[in-house]
């Protein structure tokens, strides 16, 4: 028997016709609740009662034990609607384990600022400060969780936790998909793009940039100073291949030998206080969080941790996820508000650590991710404006109406903010996005689904600047339209976000690789003289491993599941 406690004599009427037992009032048993007493004796008091409670709709959830206490009875002024209980009823589909162990509840003009349920003492806030609070208390009441989450049953997204989340993703290996439109495209990127695109890293010095920190000191460091993001992004396109039930056991097992070669030589060359970056080392150590506007150790350090969490979703083993981690903490315990400043100055950072906290619980990572959206620190690092609408990020993601700057930077951004909102909830983040789909898709976009017209900065030109030949429209943006739109869709459950992630994916992301899978566009125009496009290696090469990675985790954007059923979100023809 199921039995909730609620204090909405409507939401009592919603629980008992979706087949709930019995529902009670939770108010006796939190009035006996004194200040000071342990948790645990409130846990107990329910357990006498028989009492499992879900979380009320202003509050967020903490998972992982067997007894959720409601507050519905504390919320003033907070009325509740169907939507957010739908949600609440969402949430119990399947579930066994739910604990609420804090309070967090946004009231007319107060929060109750303590989330240890021993105290609760109000405090008078002005009205502009009320969604900031609520929001960083919500945060901190997510609290630490039990993650007794099968590994296999998490997808390129794990939202199964995420109180805002409409759709949650389908494990890869829960897909299979037979002959279609991706067969070929799939087939090549395991076969051809992912072994020979590993012999280039290979050959040019990507993989020595980390065993010469292994004691190889008579490698040079090779390539520019964010190629470790490269081996990192062909790690995960490895690892959800390794995921995939397309992928042969021969293949499998010699991508897996390749990992776990590439792992060793990552954790060799990582620093006993978690740093690791082949490029800032030595004579350039000084430099280390110093540049960060273009240092890109943000960045490489955010692919770090999608290559860890991926190889874990796909393998159950943590080894790159723990050195992932390592780097993660010694992020969040040396910057922040009261400590060193911190930027992103490539935006991919965000994801990542959403992605983390998803995956440990651990909710510290979160809170970063609000740090770095805050855009508190552009008096101490001295940020001009310049470089903040290059990088998009700097100032306060909320501020932004439009897209400028760098195309992939703003996307990932996006696609971050957008993981934060699921999260947290800041109503003041959902606005932002609205506005910035509403630019893109209505005056920056190309029919492809492809963004950022100009070569220059590789950025977003004007509205309606869309040329066709001169196009740059870089294959990493067309990713990150559909990382973003995906997103999107999770939220929402709107099949306009699906549209633009089709049209995207199907065509300014596949024309990013050839047929054969050797050979890659960096820049997709719409019209050609005839000029050579695709080439087997680029300087920078962020592109291939970017396209592989998604590539290989497209069984995971095929569906979503909901109380309504399953989503059909791409069509495989």
């Amino acid at each position: 028997m199921l039995i909730l406690a609620s204090a909405s004599p409507r939401r009592h009427e919603l629980l008992l016709a979706a087949g709930i037992d019995h529902v009670v009032r939770a108010a006796p048993i939190l009035e006996e609740h004194r200040p000071g007493e342990p948790p645990a004796r409130l846990v107990e008091r329910l357990a006498e009662q028989k009492v499992r409670a879900v979380p009320s709709s202003a509050a967020d959830v903490v998972l992982g034990a067997d007894t959720v206490v409601c507050l519905d009875d504390l919320v003033l002024g907070k009325p509740t609607d169907d939507d957010d209980t739908r949600r609440m009823l969402r949430l119990l589909s399947g579930r066994e384990h739910y604990v609420y162990t804090g309070i967090c509840i946004l009231a007319r003009g107060r929060t109750i600022r303590d989330v240890a349920i021993t105290r609760v003492s109000f405090e008078r806030m002005p009205e502009n400060e009320i969604e900031e609070a609520f929001c960083a208390v919500s945060l901190a009441s997510w609290g630490a969780q039990d993650n007794r989450t099968d590994w296999k049953q998490q997808g390129i997204l794990y939202l199964d936790r995420a109180l805002n989340a409409r759709l949650h993703t389908v494990p890869v290996q829960a897909v299979r998909l037979g002959d279609g439109f991706w067969s070929a495209r799939r087939k090549a990127t395991t076969e051809r793009s992912l072994p020979t695109l590993l012999d280039l890293l290979e050959e040019h010095g990507v993989v020595d940039n980390f065993r010469r920190l292994a004691g190889r000191t008579d490698l040079a460091r090779k390539g520019p100073l964010y190629t470790d993001s490269d081996l990192y992004k062909w790690i995960e396109a490895a690892s959800w291949a390794l995921a995939s039930n397309e992928t042969s056991d021969a293949d499998k097992q010699k991508l897996r030998g390749d990992i776990e070669s590439l792992t060793t030589h990552i954790l060799a060359a990582q620093e006993p206080s978690g740093y690791l970056n082949t490029y800032y080392v030595g004579d350039k150590t000084r430099f280390r969080f110093t540049e960060l506007s273009r240092s890109h150790e943000d960045y490489c350090l955010g692919h770090l941790l999608q290559a860890g969490i991926a190889y874990y979703r796909a393998t159950g083993s943590r080894r790159l996820l723990d050195a992932g981690i390592r780097f993660a903490d010694y992020i969040v315990e040396e910057f922040g508000p009261a400590k060193r400043p911190f930027v992103t100055g490539h935006p991919e950072l965000e994801m990542a650590l959403i992605e983390l906290c998803r995956t440990t619980g651990q909710t510290k990572y979160l809170d970063f991710a609000r740090y770095l959206f805050s855009g508190v620190e552009k008096d101490r690092l001295k940020l001009k404006d310049a470089d903040m609408r290059y990088m998009f990020s700097g100032k306060p993601f909320v501020s932004h109406t439009e897209f400028e700057g760098h195309a992939v930077r703003a996307l990932y951004a996006a696609s971050g903010a957008t993981d934060y909102f699921t999260e947290a909830g800041d109503p003041a983040f959902k606005r932002t996005l609205d506005l910035l789909w509403t630019d893109l898709t209505t005056r920056k976009m190309y029919i492809t689904g492809g963004v950022g017209s100009r070569s220059g900065g590789e950025s977003f030109g004007d509205p309606y600047e869309l040329p066709s030949e001169q196009a740059y429209a870089e294959t990493c943006a067309a990713i990150a339209n559909v990382m973003w739109n995906f997103r999107m869709l999770t939220l929402t459950g709107d099949a306009r976000y699906a549209d633009v992630l089709e049209r995207a994916l199907y065509n300014g992301v596949n024309s990013g690789m050839s047929l054969s899978g050797n050979l890659y566009c960096y820049r997709n125009p719409l019209a050609s003289s005839g000029e050579k496009l695709r080439n087997p290696w680029y300087d920078t090469t962020c592109c291939p491993p970017n396209i592989e990675r998604l590539f290989e985790s497209l069984p995971g954007y095929f569906y979503a599941l909901s109380r309504d059923g399953v989503y059909v979100n791409l069509y495989h023809m």
